[in-house]
């Protein structure tokens, strides 16, 4: 795990393609043809029949198809949200049999933001946490990382357990899911609480936890 320096406060119609299935009649062998004694229903000169058959989704309108779409999502960010839950668990087990006091706290949103410094710099990175608690963030003193791992739910995310350590031993643990980026140092985090205060971690070097 590695350790984080403190805070700085400061804020998818219908488908019309028809699938074809083309049907032939049985001839009659070609040895028979003029046998008289041959069979009368010969299809020689018989056209070929084409039967359309309707692909199933051209029956639902762009309504239904939409609605199915969304649910689809939901489910699927539903089975990410509880992937996350069990890390986070998981490592909150971890943490209390060290002795820590862990809180497991609620994620309204998330989202990766640039934001020009005062120092001239343009567009850095920053990992931006809305959380769903009272708590004012500045009063936490350290910030210390999981390592990430890949979230085998969602294509090109990593997830990293966030844990926020005040004074003595009660933490609070984030689970964190963000798309990959090859600028995104995880250095730099923005919480907002319910009452819209912002805080701001700034962090500068890692340094080596002792598990």
């Amino acid at each position: 795990m590695k350790k984080r320096p403190g805070p700085s406060t400061s804020s998818k119609r219908k488908n019309n393609n028809l699938t074809k299935r083309t049907v032939v009649k049985e001839e009659v062998p070609p040895d028979n043809r003029h046998n008289k004694d041959a069979p009368t229903n010969s299809t020689e000169d018989a056209p070929i029949s084409i039967e359309e058959v309707k692909d199933p989704a051209q029956d639902k309108t762009e309504e239904e198809i939409t609605k199915a779409e969304v649910e689809e999502a939901i489910a699927k960010d539903r089975d990410v949200a509880n992937w996350m839950k069990s890390q986070a668990l998981a490592e909150s087990k971890r943490l209390k049999k060290a002795g820590a006091k862990v809180t497991i706290l609620k994620i309204k949103n998330t989202g990766i933001v640039r934001e020009d410094e005062e120092d001239v710099t343009k567009g850095v990175v920053k990992n931006r946490v809305e959380v769903n608690t009272e708590l004012e963030f500045e009063s936490f003193q350290q910030l210390l990382l999981s390592d990430s791992v890949p979230c085998p739910l969602r294509d090109n995310h990593n997830y990293v357990n966030v844990i926020l350590i005040s004074d003595g031993a009660s933490a609070c643990l984030l689970p964190y899911i963000y798309p990959k980026e090859a600028n995104n140092d995880l250095s730099k985090w923005i919480f907002i609480n319910n009452t819209m205060q912002r805080t701001e971690f700034n962090i500068g070097a890692f340094q080596t936890i002792t598990e």
